[in-house]
């Protein structure tokens, strides 16, 4: 083996975080690399003593580089410091975008390329795209708020919105089943059914399978047979396809 490579992971369970574990595991295997997987299961004190340990162990191991995809990523400056200081490669994977690149840190490692998620939202008032003409409610599900890719995309459609719509934001920390449970309770709280958003936007499309649900499970429980809701994804996945509006009946 050349070496190792150490890939740190919010958790395992959401689609990209295991798109990332099964890419890097056939990456490395193909390049002649072992490969370390850590899961710290939404805890950032915990993925921090993650990439310690192993930057401890980086003789022992011929640890070349270290990739994170981090529960927050202000928690992760003192150990990026760490890692420069143990002359190891660093990468930061944001949501969005898969191994950008192992060419950038091991230079017998080819690039490795996901489609690139576009952070240019559509109007949510321009024609076809939703129903709110030129003001309204959106609400929002988001990714951690120290994720930089979370605050990317919010500020991103922030721009869009301009001021113009009444924004809720959601924290759901990229997975559908939290998406569903945010957005559940926040229906659940509305004084009327009247106060429902016309648009719903999701910072990734596995968050927009949960949105989905719990309009389904809204609409259901009270009986209602409104208008189809408009609910907008970001990472043009397959999955997301077919159900990118969810009909109120």
């Amino acid at each position: 083996m050349l070496g190792s490579i150490a890939l740190f992971l919010r958790s395992l369970e959401n689609d990209y975080q295991r798109q990332l574990k099964d890419v890097g595991q056939d990456e490395a295997k193909r390049h002649g690399f072992d490969i370390l997987v850590e899961s710290a299961q939404f805890d950032a004190s915990h993925q921090v003593a993650q990439i310690r340990a192993a930057i401890k162990n980086a003789s022992a191991t011929k640890l070349a580089a270290i990739l994170v995809s981090g529960v927050h990523d202000e928690a992760l400056r003192p150990v990026a410091q760490e890692a420069a200081e143990a002359s190891l490669a660093w990468v930061l994977l944001n949501e969005g975008r898969l191994l950008t690149t192992f060419a950038a840190c091991i230079p017998t490692v080819p690039s490795l390329l996901s489609r690139a998620t576009s952070w240019n939202w559509p109007h949510p008032g321009a024609a076809g795209s939703n129903p709110l003409g030129s003001a309204g409610r959106v609400l929002c599900v988001t990714g951690h708020p120290q994720n930089v890719a979370a605050a990317q995309r919010l500020q991103g459609l922030k721009q869009v919105l301009d001021g113009k719509f009444d924004l809720v934001e959601l924290n759901a920390d990229w997975t559908s089943e939290r998406a569903r449970m945010a957005v559940a309770q926040w229906t659940n709280d509305m004084a009327s059914d009247g106060d429902l958003p016309g648009m719903f936007v999701a910072q990734n499309d596995e968050m927009a399978l949960g949105v989905r649900q719990a309009l389904r499970d809204f609409h259901s429980q009270r009986s209602l047979s409104g208008p189809d809701t408009p609910i907008t994804g970001c990472d043009d996945r397959r999955p997301l396809a077919n159900v990118s509006f969810v009909k109120g009946a």
